[in-house]
């Protein structure tokens, strides 16, 4: 059943490498290394791979929705660095939300592992945008479950439109439907398991629009390939250069044309 698992050749086979590059999501606390279990290879194989798979055609659309610019580039050193931060859109997420399940399973009080529980309940009532359809495929909650969750999820949306939080809603949308799909176990999580389920996925959004912001910058300002790797300082201050030339340029334009 396992075969594609094991090592061929003394080779590492694909999932040898991902198990060792990610060891520090299953180690539960233990610091030697540790073989995997067989859950852990189920997990790889039944819900890790076909859902990563899954969202890498799915992202990219959306990313072409949210950084229309993406999409006019054309040189292939950056199209090639484009794909690798969509193929990796939901990786975080995924290990992260195996160890939550852990925790289900063990019946790890939340509340103690997460002392900001309740601080995230907090900072979820203050989003402003949400659509009531993100918690209905949630099978093991009741209908006043779910509306008490969508109500910590959100603000009334007549009293303000976040443009961040409607981003944040339809990165759910695309993230979600896969992740039901292939890890339907999450349906057994509780009231404070779902609380935490969408924290996880917050901090997913919050990565993946810190990413192909950047990529965005990049390719609207006109960055040389060479820079495609520099570190976040150097780019920063490159950024700012570019930024004020573009400024400049258009405040000179205009008043030009109201001459």
């Amino acid at each position: 059943m396992f075969n594609d698992f094991n090592k061929v050749n003394n080779k590492k086979s694909k999932f040898d490498i991902w198990y060792n590059d990610n060891f520090s999501y299953f180690a539960r606390g233990i610091s030697e290394f540790v073989e995997p279990t067989i859950e852990i290879k189920l997990f790889y194989k039944d819900v890790y791979c076909p859902t990563m798979h899954e969202l890498a055609s799915a992202i990219k659309k959306l990313l072409i929705k949210h950084y229309p610019v993406i999409d006019t580039e054309h040189r292939f050193s950056v199209l090639n660095a484009i794909q690798n931060e969509i193929k990796i859109t939901g990786h975080n997420f995924l290990l992260r939300l195996y160890d939550l399940m852990i925790d289900h399973t063990e019946s790890i009080n939340l509340r103690d592992k997460y002392p900001e529980l309740e601080r995230w309940e907090i900072h979820k009532k203050s989003s402003k945008f949400i659509n009531r359809s993100v918690f209905d495929s949630i099978k093991s909650l009741t209908y006043s479950q779910k509306n008490e969750l969508y109500e910590l999820a959100k603000k009334e949306f007549s009293e303000s439109y976040n443009l961040k939080d409607q981003l944040r809603y339809e990165f759910i949308e695309v993230i979600q439907p896969p992740v039901f799909k292939y890890y339907p176990v999450i349906q057994q999580l509780d009231m404070d398991g779902w609380v935490v389920y969408f924290y996880l996925l917050s901090m997913e959004h919050l990565d993946y629009r810190l990413r192909f912001e950047h990529i965005a910058e990049f390719i609207e300002y006109k960055f040389p390939e060479e820079d495609l790797y520099i570190g976040d300082i150097e780019f920063q201050a490159k950024f700012q250069k570019k930024f004020m030339e573009k400024f400049d340029n258009e405040t000179k334009k205009y008043d030009n044309l109201n001459k």
